[in-house]
């Protein structure tokens, strides 16, 4: 069976069938090149649609100015030499652009790499689409799977240069996953995601173009996380031509022992730690794979980071237009989220979703608009929960193991939090209560999950508590079960990232006060943040992402936050090595959640997933379903829809293939 793209379910169909063969790209019949349209304002709505299109003949390829200028003068080959064999077509989603133009954004820093991803490091083996519906070839033309499911061929597109020019070849996947994902100096074992029925794949690389993963036993979901930010990232290839000479196994060892201390670190991993810096490629001078390369500084070292047309970037439009249309992408380096609010009031913002998305932000951003001359595109949030309360099942602080483990706590706790407040107080009266659950546009929505214990009951709260901590100090506060001291629940969030948690955790904390529980908000910079809640945390809060399984609360799957299991998952991954034993509970989710891994069969997936939701016990405590969102976008700058997917599987809104968009600078508003 052939496909171009293959939507969540449908793939799983697919998988399903035992005649299914081969999943190929390269069977697509060829677009009809739109005719260049006039802007509009704002633009409407189309789905990107990237194909195997066979492109223009060598000779009608067309580039940018500034490159046509380099090659003119010999510092630059010609086009069709700088262009696969055959370039992967973007079909824009509006109008063919224009050549030109400086997209201008606001970033947090050193430790807001997410936002590269969700504007220009999206390149991976496959991509998913604008609405989180389909996902089709990117670097990978095309990919087969054998009829039992457990075997995947990737068919590289031939061709594909890095940024300086050299091919981009199954030597760098190779690198990737032996030198790096394998490389027992950099991590003891492979990541759990490349482990099957308890055995590790078997990466080959077949030949210059194509790869095969072998798997012990069926692995259903395998290409579709390729197309991701879970695989995908991890698999996202490294250029070898370049980082065998940082590489322990290949460089000259007093060459590479001189790097590691002019640099100024101890040890190789660490060295090694500060190029593969997330995401990867976006350290200076190393060679990528994305539309633009960063130039000038680090990200973080100085108040820009600016990224330029890469000339080698192997995708063109249906008129055989090289792209990126947009010259340079600048990211302007803010000290916080007001600052960066200010500059989108002030027009100095083109196109941004992250950090802007903010409920108290719009009514200041629409009384801004027409002023500076942008508007408003939708954010169809896919995710489940606006904040997530996390319990660390493996807290260092021993006396409050007996009630996190405890069923009952939680359930009072959840009763105790008067969630149409946090809506009406914090999201301006949107969204509605919700556990950690699949969105009711998921096919493995399941009400009872969402909904249970979501009620305000602060009697019966008390009521449950009474029986578990009875006593309380002269404050009306409950002490700990051996009354040594008052029970305080230390509850950290990031202080930089999403400023309105610290609002919902206030309130919380006044919730909880009414029902004898103490509650200390703890912010701290959000790489510190992340840091403390590997291990050394008790509680902490986040937003509740989903993934295309449907899991969310599965202690080793990929629902299975660090925050709450992390020590769970070290026992598991390492076959009890490493880590802390888990309870029989979370030993019979992960078997069946490993069955689930193998089974093909969709009606029988969907079976296992709500045997897998129907024994979750509340493991983490949920709020409210996160309200709809937003992005602002300047009135020239063209080809962004009007209704995107907001999530991080597919990122957003790099998931809107940001080498189409364009500006037009002669248009002033």
């Amino acid at each position: 069976m052939s496909q171009k793209q293959l939507s969540r379910r449908d793939f799983l169909k697919f998988s399903a069938m035992s005649a299914v063969a081969t999943l190929v790209a390269s069977c697509a019949q060829p677009t009809q090149a739109p005719p260049a349209a006039e802007p509009t304002k704002p633009p409407a709505a189309a789905p990107a649609a990237a194909t195997n299109t066979p492109a223009p003949p060598a000779s009608k390829y067309k580039e940018a100015p500034a490159l046509a200028e380099m090659v003119k003068s010999g510092t630059l080959p010609p086009v069709d030499e700088r262009l696969p064999d055959e370039p992967m077509v973007v079909q824009p989603h509006k109008s063919i652009g224009k050549y030109g133009g400086t997209w201008r954004m606001a970033t947090l820093g050193a430790n807001d790499g997410a936002i590269l991803v969700r504007t220009s490091a999206y390149e991976y083996l496959l991509r998913w689409d604008t609405m989180y519906s389909t996902f089709g070839p990117n670097l990978a033309s095309s990919w087969e799977v054998n009829p039992q499911g457990n075997e995947i061929v990737f068919n590289l597109r031939k061709g594909v240069k890095w940024s300086d020019g050299q091919p981009l070849t199954s030597e760098d996947y190779a690198f990737t996953y032996n030198n790096v994902l394998a490389n027992k100096t950099l991590q003891p074992r492979l990541p759990s995601w490349l482990i099957q029925a308890g055995e590790e794949c078997q990466f080959t690389q077949v030949d210059a173009f194509t790869l095969k993963f072998a798997f012990a036993a069926p692995y259903p979901t395998f290409v579709m996380g390729c197309a991701g930010t879970g695989p995908g990232i991890a698999l996202a290839p490294r250029p070898k031509h370049y980082m065998k000479d940082h590489h322990i196994e290949y460089a000259d060892k007093a060459a590479l022992d001189k790097k590691i201390k002019d640099a100024g670190y101890e040890s190789w991993p660490e060295y090694w730690g500060s190029l593969e810096v997330y995401p990867h490629g976006r350290k200076i001078g190393r060679p990528v794979q994305w539309a633009w390369v960063p130039k000038g500084e680090d990200l973080g070292s100085s108040t820009e980071f600016i990224m330029e047309r890469n000339p080698y970037y192997w995708k063109v439009d249906p008129e055989g237009n090289q792209l990126p249309y947009i010259d340079r992408l600048l990211y302007r380096v803010h000290e916080d989220k007001e600052t960066m609010l200010l500059a989108a009031m002030a027009g100095e913002i083109d196109n941004q979703k992250r950090h802007i998305d903010r409920a108290d932000a719009l009514p200041l951003l629409k009384e801004a608009s027409e002023r500076q001359c942008f508007h408003f595109y939708q954010l169809d949030r896919q995710k489940m929960n606006s904040v997530i309360l996390n319990f660390n099942q493996c807290t260092p602080t021993l006396e409050l193991r007996p009630l996190f483990s405890n069923m009952d706590f939680r359930i009072a706790l959840s009763y105790g939090i008067d969630r149409q407040e946090i809506i009406d107080v914090v999201y301006a009266g949107q969204g509605e209560p919700a556990q950690p659950s699949p969105l009711p546009s998921s096919p493995y929505y399941n009400e009872d999950m969402a909904k249970r214990y979501t009620e305000y009951k602060p009697d019966l709260a008390n009521e449950m508590l009474d029986k578990i901590i009875p006593q309380k100090d002269r404050d009306g506060f409950r002490m700990l079960p051996d009354g040594s001291k008052r029970l305080l629940l230390i509850v950290e969030t990031p202080s930089d990232f999403q400023k309105e948690w610290i609002d919902v955790l206030q309130i919380v904390q006044n919730h909880w006060a009414k029902i004898g529980v103490d509650m200390m908000i703890k912010a701290s910079e959000r790489s510190l943040f992340q840091t403390r809640t590997q291990y050394e945390h008790d509680m902490c809060i986040w937003e509740g992402d989903i993934d295309f399984t449907g899991l969310v609360n599965v202690p080793h799957g990929p629902g299975g936050y660090n925050e709450t299991f992390r020590c769970w998952k070290d026992w598991f991954n390492s076959n009890g090595a490493e880590g802390e034993e888990p309870p029989q509970l979370a030993k019979d989710m992960n078997a069946l959640y490993n069955t689930l891994l193998i089974t093909p069969d969709l009606d029988e997936r969907a079976k296992i997933i709500k045997q897998l939701q129907d024994m979750e016990p509340l493991w983490r405590i949920g709020t409210s379903r996160i309200p709809p969102g937003f992005g602002i976008v300047k009135n020239n700058f063209y080809n962004m829809p009007e209704i995107i997917a907001d999530l991080w599987i597919a990122p957003c809104i790099a998931n809107a293939s940001p080498e189409q968009f364009w500006i037009d600078t002669d248009q002033k508003c």
